[in-house]
């Protein structure tokens, strides 16, 4: 019987993951643009149509209606069903690594479990909501939506206060520490407004450590240390390449027309950034996929 549970489980957990891709995408549209993404109905992005119920099944409805809105018959981007199947299959590794499908079982009266699992299964989508976002924004409007930023905050207030109260305040350093992480968010925020009041633009970099310290309140300094290192090392080995390829191609302007060397330049601008939170969620992820792995089996 345990067997076919597990099965079923797996089956609901790369279902749910699928609708949260589907959420994702939407949020991804929404968020840079100031959309609501709770009470506004979902629509075409090319004519507003509003979506009906069929028309929102993720995986199926884009392949039923091939890739094109039933309305306008413009093509809908296949990020959006690369989303949804990428975040089912990112629902069932977390499950299955994080062998949460024992837990599942001990929560429908096969045994006993403590809060801590509980709550930890609870968080699990709300910090891969953080991360995933929070990447795909970035990489899509070149910077860290200040929302986002807002709600990975407000999630790390929640996770820290349940962790000190349901360790039974055993632990008081990790309250310690997260009132001098508060602190430096505070300073960073402080920072990021002045800069605002006086050039009009934020930095960032600071918006990236905010980050950083947010993550290492839900992951810790043993995941986010290397995680942060090597994310570093990947992003000066990105932007060697293209600065080196950026080069290149100024060379070969040289012989152009100068309306021509305008236009190359102006891409070759937009290609020297290079979006880091997309990197430090890859790398953060796959890191404490494989520390959790390791933590099982020791």
């Amino acid at each position: 019987m345990d067997i076919y549970i597990m099965i079923l489980l797996n089956v609901a957990i790369f279902i749910i993951g699928l609708f949260f891709g589907s959420f994702y995408t939407l949020a991804r549209y929404r968020i840079p643009k100031k959309i609501d993404i709770v009470r506004k109905p979902s629509f075409c992005p090319h004519c507003n149509h509003k979506l009906g119920i069929l028309e929102q099944i993720p995986v199926l409805s884009y392949l039923i209606m091939g890739g094109k809105c039933l309305h306008c018959k413009k093509n809908i981007d296949s990020k959006y069903l690369f989303t949804e199947i990428f975040t089912g299959i990112m629902f069932l590794i977390i499950y299955n690594v994080f062998n949460l499908g024992v837990v599942a079982l001990n929560l429908s009266g096969f045994g006993m479990v403590n809060m801590i699992s509980i709550l930890s299964i609870l968080a699990i989508p709300f910090v891969y909501s953080f991360m995933y976002l929070t990447a795909a924004i970035d990489k899509d409007s070149k910077g860290i939506d200040k929302s986002m930023l807002a709600y990975g905050v407000a999630l790390t207030a929640i996770i820290t206060m349940a962790r000190y109260l349901f360790e039974l305040m055993n632990n008081k350093n990790n309250m310690l520490y997260a009132i001098i992480y508060y602190g430096i968010l505070i300073l960073i925020t402080m920072f990021q407004m002045n800069k605002y009041r006086k050039n009009k633009e934020i930095s960032y970099i600071a918006d990236v450590m905010s980050v950083v310290i947010i993550l290492i309140m839900i992951f810790g300094n043993a995941v986010m240390i290397p995680s942060v290192i090597i994310t570093f090392i990947i992003f000066i080995m990105i932007e060697v390449i293209t600065t080196n390829n950026i080069i290149l191609k100024k060379l070969e302007n040289r012989k152009k027309p100068e309306i021509d060397k305008k236009k190359e330049e102006h891409k070759l601008k937009w290609k020297t950034f290079t979006p880091i939170t997309p990197i430090l969620m890859t790398v953060t992820g796959f890191i404490y996929l494989l520390y959790t792995s390791f933590k099982y089996l020791s």
